[in-house]
């Protein structure tokens, strides 16, 4: 049970970040509104939980794919 429950958790945030990545770099909205999209409870906890799944703020994530 413990192991399906990492296992679960550990899917559930590939899934969250893939979908995060993809809205950072397709879509022009805000972190605010992404937070929302992602179910989020605001924007800082998204950005907290971003930056450490990816090692790096959503922003920065955004700017080095966009190649801004």
């Amino acid at each position: 049970f413990v192991l399906q429950s990492w296992y679960l958790s550990t899917f559930e945030d590939f899934v969250c970040i893939q979908k995060a990545c993809r809205l950072l770099i397709e879509e022009d909205k805000s972190m605010a509104q992404i937070a929302e999209e992602l179910d989020f409870s605001d924007q800082f906890y998204f950005t907290k939980y971003f930056k450490r799944k990816m090692h790096m703020p959503p922003s920065a994530y955004r700017r080095q794919m966009r190649g801004n």
